[in-house]
């Protein structure tokens, strides 16, 4: 019944975002539909979908609720594989970032690819490498982006053995220190045109400098790592508490730590042009499963109350920032849906 339940929620979520007809990016999704070439971006997997529904004669609207169908499919099996059955995770999704993802549709579907694909670093052979990889070319092909979520394997493979709490401060100082060298130097700009294949868009994204913006959005990444720091000795503690061999939950925990490492890295990126943040936002919903599990599960009645209370104010803080045009089409999201309107 819990099962179901939750499925109809997620069921929910699809409706309104996979058929919603208002908002900010639906126009230019509607021309690329239209008018899309396999060269352009190198974006072939979104190619190779949106031709097959252009050879079925099957409208935009139908591509659009496909994408997330699968999508939200993708995540949330990955949650309920780990962390099982947890409504918590789906409220702070629903406040935020699903109040974005439901407009940029090929960087949500990346994300979820990207979100998937993290099960293979549960544990690290040639079998599993070779799936992550092949999870994250798939995303790349819905938006080239994604191929940076390749140093998260590099970052696992050599980590794994370390003192992986000292890692990650490690990674917070060389990502604030790139970060401000890249304000006087700029060589992101160049070294994602080859990461990227020389996506046409990268002139939009890196427009200029943000001004002062950047340091909330460090803060953010900051706040992300030091978060599931504390998330995995805390569950860590209580597995050795009570004599536990480490279980796959803990070890997906601790990759999930790691790719929040990862995040402090992105520092430099996030810094030098703010639409950059989507790469940080795109593993926000793999803390919230963690949060979420915490809570429920571990957490004393401090953790409770603290973070239950930042618990709502987390994404709807976020939701604020980074919403500030966002939120018209949020309160039309049921007037504006081809579905809801034909019932």
């Amino acid at each position: 019944m819990s099962k179901l339940i939750f499925w109809s929620l997620v069921c929910i979520l699809i409706v309104l975002a996979g058929a919603n007809k208002d908002n900010m990016d639906l126009e230019s999704s509607i021309y690329e539909f239209e008018h899309y070439t396999e060269v352009r971006q190198g974006e072939w997997l979104n190619f190779l979908i949106e031709d097959f529904f252009r050879g079925m004669n099957w409208s935009f609207e139908y591509y659009r609720l496909f994408i997330h169908i699968v999508a939200y499919i993708l995540i949330f099996s990955t949650a309920n594989r780990f962390f099982g059955i947890n409504y918590y995770s789906l409220v702070l999704y629903a406040i935020y970032p699903f109040t974005i993802d439901f407009i940029q549709t090929p960087n949500f579907c990346s994300m979820s690819l990207v979100v998937f694909s993290t099960r293979f670093l549960v544990d690290i052979n040639t079998r599993n490498i070779i799936k992550f990889c092949i999870g994250i070319l798939f995303a790349a092909g819905m938006h080239s982006m994604a191929y940076l979520y390749l140093g998260i394997l590099v970052i696992i493979y050599f980590m794994r053995n370390k003192d992986i709490i000292t890692l990650g401060k490690k990674m917070l100082w060389i990502g604030v220190f790139l970060g401000l060298l890249d304000r006087v130097l700029g060589f992101i700009f160049p070294m994602m045109r080859i990461v990227t294949q020389n996506d046409d868009r990268l002139s939009l994204y890196f427009g200029g400098y943000t001004n002062w913006g950047f340091i909330m959005y460090w803060g953010t990444q900051f706040l992300l790592w030091y978060m599931m720091k504390y998330i995995y000795i805390n569950v860590q503690k209580f597995e050795l508490k009570y004599n536990r061999t480490e279980s796959i939950i803990l070890k997906y925990i601790r990759v999930i730590y790691f790719i929040t490492c990862f995040g402090l890295l992105l520092i430099p990126l996030v810094g030098y042009a703010g639409t950059m943040f989507r790469l940080v936002r795109n593993y926000y919903v793999l803390v919230y499963f963690a949060w979420a599990f915490y809570i429920k599960k571990y957490g004393n009645i401090n953790d409770k109350v603290l973070f239950g209370i930042s618990f709502f104010a987390f994404p709807i803080f976020m939701y604020a920032i980074e919403s500030f045009d966002v939120h018209f089409f949020v309160m039309k999201i049921f007037d504006n849906n081809w579905i809801l309107n034909s019932l």
